[in-house]
């Protein structure tokens, strides 16, 4: 499995997934080229070939790393620096120079984003959804619902344990810092910890209310991991073979860069494509199953000293 597209579905799918994302990243890196053409005098001149730029290049970007949402809003937003101090002196600093201080700005903005991660929580939330869906019940349930020693749509759990939780393993993988930033094995991570674990407080035939459990680590904070989070999810067959989806969460483990993060790449959109895409035993082009390879942690895989080419 590889984050690269492999055919023009996942560069229109990408495309439009990441819509927001592209225009956000697109709007900043304008700003930055209108303040810079501002300040050299002639805020009008040549306008057009830029704002084509500012679109093409987070767009590109988007299909090429779709999982780098946090690299796209770093980079546009260092380009928009450099773009805005180009006429006043960074003009005049050499080529490597300038993209010294390009990436210099960008890892800055990563790690800032990194920073807020957790900090600025939004309380309690509820999340209401409600959508037909063109799979059988049967396969539905067994695509949303959590149950133990099962490889499905939404990951590998492993069997219950004496406290009554299911540990899941996600089917996407992360680069591993530790390791020169290569990707990991999914079948090796099945031998460590688990992503998360679930507790069934009560189910049917085709519903169960779970709570979830997420572990204090790379991209949990200890508040979040304290957080709790309660879904009923139910599967309603329909007439025609096909079924309804109902969830309805309570959850007080969002913060403001998760809950902006998802809008940003309509996580909820590519979620449920995974898994229906799944259940019905169907290629799918959703990203979030992809091994999350960013430029950035692509770059430092090929600059890690005593390692091999990047393994992507």
């Amino acid at each position: 499995m590889t984050h690269w597209p492999l055919s023009w579905q996942h560069v229109r799918y990408r495309t439009w997934l990441l819509r927001r994302l592209t225009l956000v990243c697109a709007a900043l890196l304008f700003a930055g080229v209108w303040i810079g053409q501002t300040w050299a005098g002639d805020p009008d001149a040549g306008l057009l070939w830029p704002a084509v730029l500012c679109l093409l290049l987070p767009a590109l970007h988007n299909v090429l790393f779709p999982g780098g949402w946090v690299d796209a809003l770093a980079f546009s937003a260092s380009g928009a620096l450099c773009a805005a101090l180009w006429p006043m002196g960074l003009a005049e600093v050499s080529l490597l120079g300038t993209v010294a201080v390009f990436f210099v700005g960008a890892v800055a903005g990563t790690f800032l984003i990194g920073l807020l991660h957790g900090l600025i929580p939004l309380g309690r939330r509820i999340t209401r959804r409600d959508e037909i869906l063109d799979v059988s019940a049967d396969r539905a349930a067994a695509a949303f619902l959590v149950f133990p020693d099962q490889d499905g749509p939404g990951g590998v759990t492993g069997p219950r344990d004496a406290r009554g939780l299911i540990p899941v393993w996600m089917h996407t993988v992360f680069p591993d810092c530790d390791n020169g930033f290569a990707l990991p094995d999914p079948a090796d991570r099945r031998d460590g910890p688990a992503d998360y674990h679930v507790c069934i407080l009560d189910q049917g035939p085709l519903w169960q209310v779970q709570q979830v459990f997420l572990p204090i680590g790379r991209f949990t904070t200890a508040s979040m991991a304290r957080s709790v989070t309660v879904s009923r999810v139910e599967i309603e067959p329909l007439p025609d073979g096909r079924c309804r989806y109902l969830l309805l969460e309570e959850s007080d483990v969002f913060d403001l860069v998760t809950a902006v993060s998802w809008w940003l790449t309509d996580f909820h959109t590519d979620y449920m494509r995974a898994r229906v895409d799944g259940a019905a035993d169907r290629p799918t082009p959703a990203v979030s199953i992809l091994p999350q390879v960013t430029l950035q942690t692509l770059l430092a895989r090929a600059l890690s000293v005593g390692q091999d080419a990047p393994q992507v």
